[in-house]
């Protein structure tokens, strides 16, 4: 009997373990003094990289155990930390920093305090900029600070309708068709829900994911690439097509210049290269790692997007897919 209790009490204290390890969803607002909202706040989870920013409304979304304590932070107001306390909703409170803000400077990476900031920083007087005619903070910026570029890329966001999400894509170069529209805007309200803003680059995805999906006429078998900083870079790339396996080989300037030229070998063709994107999905030495490609033919753009923890790897599938879709309008337009 005093066993089966003892039993007992030991099942019941791993079962708390247990629970208490689990994490849960914690939604949440973080709002200043007054009850308004504080987007672009920084939400982490007190000692790991688990974290996220506030929206718009400043409102967030993560996952934590029961346990956890989340740090909150923005520039202007003092850093709160709060107990989750098994809590699944929670509103934050951040009241205003006293320092004086002269005393920090704002970095592309967070914020910095002046004495302890190593980089180079400029100041520009605000006089300055009233005197200047623009449409934005980016264009007031232009020319005032040497050495500094600012990049002025259209954004849409969740609010933008089809129309406006075409007339960025034909901006992009593409000619998409009704369908494919009424695809790539359903993708890219799934996107801006989550992200409230997507870039052009992040356009030129979600169109290689959603547009013209083709069954593929051309799979990658298997490649090999040898690359170094003495020898010239080769690819050895195996497609099949039908079930019958083609082979290229190539020599280029770099690896992915080869693989592609490998590839033009065995299709017996070349076409132009648009635009080549790489870009990091994850985080961490097996990253995951995310290509876009874009090639014009007939007057046509056409891009195609892969994904791989092999950057090569990523590029060779975008690449494929690109081919593929040209392959197949061209065979329907025969």
């Amino acid at each position: 009997m005093v066993r089966k209790l003892v039993l007992t009490l030991i099942a019941v204290l791993g079962f708390c373990l247990f629970s208490a390890a689990q994490t849960q969803q914690i939604s949440g607002t973080v709002v200043d003094a007054e009850g308004k909202p504080v987007a672009g706040a920084t939400v982490m989870v007190d000692g790991t990289t688990n974290g996220t920013t506030t929206n718009a409304a400043g409102q967030f979304t993560l996952s934590a155990a029961a346990d956890a304590t989340l740090q909150v932070s923005f520039i202007g107001y003092e850093t709160q930390k709060v107990a989750v306390g098994g809590k699944t909703s929670l509103t934050i409170h951040l009241g205003e920093d006293t320092q004086d803000i002269d005393d920090v400077i704002v970095v592309a990476y967070g914020t910095a305090k002046k004495e302890s900031f190593t980089g180079s920083a400029a100041v520009i007087k605000s006089e300055n900029l009233e005197k200047r005619v623009v449409a934005n903070v980016s264009k007031a910026l232009e020319g005032q600070v040497t050495g500094v570029q600012t990049s002025s890329g259209a954004v849409l966001t969740v609010h933008d309708t089809q129309e406006a999400v075409m007339k960025m894509a034909a901006a992009l170069g593409y000619d998409l068709s009704e369908e494919d529209g009424a695809k790539v805007y359903e993708a890219f309200c799934r996107i801006a829900a989550k992200k409230q803003t997507v870039g052009e680059k992040e356009l030129d995805a979600i169109i290689a994911s959603a547009a013209l999906q083709v069954p593929p006429t051309y799979r990658l078998e298997s490649y090999v690439i040898n690359t170094g900083n003495t020898i010239s870079a080769s690819a050895q790339m195996k497609l099949t097509k039908n079930g019958q396996t083609l082979s290229g080989v190539s020599l280029g300037d770099g690896p992915v210049d080869a693989a592609f030229l490998a590839i033009e070998s065995i299709l017996g063709r070349h076409y132009e290269l648009d635009d080549f994107q790489i870009q990091a999905v994850t985080e961490g030495r097996e990253a995951m790692g995310e290509s876009v490609v874009k090639l014009r033919s007939g007057g046509k753009l056409y891009s195609g997007r892969g994904i791989s923890t092999d950057i090569i790897g990523a590029s060779v599938h975008a690449y494929l897919n690109a081919i593929n879709k040209i392959v197949y309008e061209e065979a329907a337009n025969a």
